[in-house]
């Protein structure tokens, strides 16, 4: 069972308080899930799903991503395109590993 909203906030003031860090409030919770539903999921609509947003600019806002994530994602766009590049180039080639050149008469 998820937890509701209260106990999430009480314990997230206790924790804090216990810390010694002046409380924030759990409304800063939203961006860091958001975020990681972004960049795990790899889209606004996972943002969305997880913070309940309807309006696609507030899901966006709540799961910005930095340089570090554009980075990681362009990378990951290049893995893909050269996996697909390297199947393309391999799909019509016929291998010649293990056969003897035969000599017609």
């Amino acid at each position: 069972m998820p937890f509701n909203y209260g106990t999430i906030q009480l314990n997230y003031r206790t924790a804090q308080n216990k810390c010694g860090v002046p409380y924030s409030g759990t409304h800063i919770l939203r961006h860091g899930m958001a975020k990681l539903a972004r960049k795990v999921a790899g889209g606004l609509d996972a943002a969305m799903a997880m913070t309940g947003h309807k309006d696609i600019k507030l899901a966006d806002h709540y799961s910005k991503c930095d340089e570090d994530d554009q980075k990681e994602v362009s990378e990951k766009v290049m893995q893909h395109i050269r996996c697909q590049l390297l199947e393309e180039e391999t799909s019509n080639v016929v291998s010649l590993f293990g056969r003897k050149n035969v000599k017609k008469a």
